[in-house]
């Protein structure tokens, strides 16, 4: 079955509530007025499917949000959003992953226990109300799960490595609270947990301790009222209702001092513990490498580390490194670790890069923490592996080139030089919009394009990987300054004959890309060809070069492609043109095809006549031996 997501921008600080918890239907005048202004500057989404590197652009519709129709029979759905990095009013839209559920048909399990782990490599995701006011997954890279009743909390952290139940001494029988019920629960950005009951008395703890503290009264019993984190999940408020409703900022750092003071119980074990991970979100394309560091400090004999918690383990390389200092009794850990895609996609390409794309999330903390700790707001990124949004290459223009526009419209290309041969010339239409500047040069000189690699318009790289070029409209007047010899190569290298022959219904386009690149350098059983022919792929460090036609000046528009099949998952393909000029035409070189001419239509007639003459000569000849 097919399934619609409708897409908009939100401010989180003027957004609607319904809009906040993802209820809203529609966009509210605010997000209408946002998303408008984004769509008019160029702003579009992109979809990502799980376990694919398909993106499905969104269509923008006059209500003010953009709708991705796509085919999906599951009762979950998670899927990426990503756009242009464009910016309105200084700010830009944040990437996101969002997690669809729709409701299954209910069984009655009456007492049959019910399996909450999740299975392997699945993305936790929160239902409405899924069982008797809840259950909650927490971010972290190893799934964690809050499940409670009126009267009890029951905890699995990491995965159901830890679990148990979150209480106070005789907080069972509810004498703890009063006699009260839990009424809600809310976790801020630096992870404190805050459990509050419907008589207004509230608990705290860390997100991944066990033990509770009884936090003093703050609201009155008999006052009706709800907590709120804000839309950066940085403070926790109390929504006071009474005739009206009243905002009031809860002082949770200060409330938990005072509730924790003289009680060593709930001691951090170390001082500071800080790291570098600080996004929301890195994308990892192949052979890209990231570099993180984490430190703790802590009292002799604590023996506290640094743990980095990994879900889909397989996608990434980790490699660590640690170094340890020792002054007056304080320990210092600090870990290095690196983050990289080094998969070899140069056989079996198509499977190893269904299986290489996901997404891999990543948690950095201490092995032990209490109540006490203060920790980073940034606990957990998503390593996102595939093709980075927007990244593609350009051709560097020399500096020294000049970039003239709509010098022409169209031009000629001779039915001889066409790769397969036509009866009459084909005039191509210069597209100045898509094609750009042409690359002015002169015919004898050699041509090595230079990419470059971009996200957006942020440059990255120049690319140092195998790439070919070929001509689109089909010219065969250009060659390469290298045989395949002198290139080094141990066997026949790849041709573009040697693909369209295997391939023959295929465009020329899709014949020449990293699923099938062949390295001519590794020799392999067989025959090992001519190798006198012209190596047609290019690279950086090499001195191969392509070659013009020595005939005539002409146009060409080249498509150019990266065929490394370790370069990167996005199919890097980029177009620009060249025109070769230089090549004079003498005043005398057009007389001679003119004169030719001339004198064959001379001897044509010449031989006419001479026929005619002798045709009557013949019968006059005939007509008097008769008479005789």
């Amino acid at each position: 079955m097919t399934q619609t997501i409708r897409i908009w921008i939100i401010d989180p600080f003027e957004a609607d509530y319904l809009e906040i918890y993802k209820m809203a239907a529609i966009p509210s005048p605010q997000s209408y007025y946002l998303s408008r202004n984004f769509y008019n500057l160029g702003q579009f989404p992109r979809v990502t499917l799980p376990s694919s590197t398909k993106k499905i652009d969104g269509q923008f519709t006059e209500n003010g949000y953009w709708e991705v129709v796509m085919e999906w029979n599951q009762t979950y759905l998670t899927v990426e959003i990503d756009g242009q990095s464009i910016s309105f009013q200084h700010r830009f839209v944040l990437d996101g992953f969002f997690n669809f559920y729709w409701e299954p048909i209910h069984n009655l399990y009456y007492d049959t226990a019910i399996l909450i782990k999740l299975e392997d490599n699945m993305v936790p995701m929160l239902s409405i109300n899924p069982c008797v006011l809840h259950m909650r997954f927490f971010q972290s890279a190893k799934e964690s799960l809050l499940l409670w009743n009126g009267t009890a909390l029951w905890y699995s952290f990491y995965d159901d490595n830890r679990w148990g139940t979150l209480k106070l001494p005789n907080f069972g029988d509810r004498t703890a609270a009063s006699g009260s019920w839990i009424q809600e629960i809310v976790l801020d950005q630096k992870w404190n947990l805050v459990v509050k009951m419907a008589n207004n008395q509230m608990f705290f703890c860390k997100f991944g301790v066990s033990k509770l503290i009884s936090l003093p009264h703050w609201v009155p019993y008999y006052q009706e009222g709800t907590l709120y984190v804000n839309q950066n999940n940085e403070h926790i408020y109390v929504n006071l209702v009474s005739n009206g409703i009243e905002l009031l900022r809860y002082p949770l750092q200060m409330e938990v001092l005072s509730a924790m003071k003289g009680v060593t119980l709930h001691d951090c074990p170390y001082v500071t513990f800080e790291h570098s991970m600080n996004k929301q979100s890195y994308y990892m394309d192949k052979g890209q490498e990231e570099v993180f560091w984490a430190q703790v400090v802590y009292p002799e004999g604590k023996g506290v580390n640094v743990k980095v918690l990994k879900s889909n383990v397989g996608l990434l390389d980790f490699h660590f490194s640690n170094d340890f200092d020792f002054v007056h009794t304080i320990f210092t850990v600090n870990v290095t670790f690196k983050v990289k895609q080094a998969k070899d996609y140069t056989y079996n390409y198509l499977k190893q890069m269904i299986n290489s794309v996901g997404m891999m999330r990543v948690e950095i903390v201490p092995n032990l923490i209490e109540n006490r700790c203060n920790l980073p707001k940034e606990r957990v990124s998503y390593f996102r592996v595939g093709c980075p949004p927007n990244r593609h290459i350009r051709v560097a223009r020399p500096w020294d080139m000049e970039c003239e526009m709509n010098t022409f419209h169209n031009y000629t290309i001779p039915w001889s030089v066409l790769r397969t041969p036509q009866a009459d010339d084909v005039v191509v239409e210069y597209d100045w919009n898509n094609y750009g500047c042409v690359f002015k040069m002169h015919y004898q000189s050699v041509f090595k394009p230079v990419l470059e690699l971009y996200d957006g318009d942020t440059f990255v790289k120049t690319v140092d990987a195998n790439f070919i070029v070929w001509e689109t409209f089909g010219r065969n007047d250009y060659s390469y300054n290298t045989t395949m010899r002198q290139a080094g190569c141990l066997r026949e290298a790849l041709t573009w004959d040697a693909v369209m022959q295997l391939y023959p219904n295929k465009p020329i386009g899709d014949l020449r890309g990293p699923e099938f690149y062949q390295s001519c350098f590794i020799l392999e059983e067989g025959r090992i060809g001519n190798l006198t022919q012209p190596y047609d792929i290019l690279n950086q460090s090499s001195s191969n070069h392509i070659t013009f036609s020595q005939d005539d000046s002409a146009v060409y528009v080249f498509k150019a492609r990266i065929v490394d099949p370790n370069y990167s998952f996005c199919d890097l393909t980029t177009t620009f043109a060249a025109q070769t000029y230089g090549i004079t035409k003498t005043k005398y070189e057009y007389l001679i095809p003119y004169v030719t001419l001339i004198f064959t239509f001379i001897t044509l007639c010449i031989l006419a006549y001479s026929y005619y003459r002798y045709v009557y000569i013949f019968r006059e000849l005939q007509m008097r031996k008769k008479c005789y």
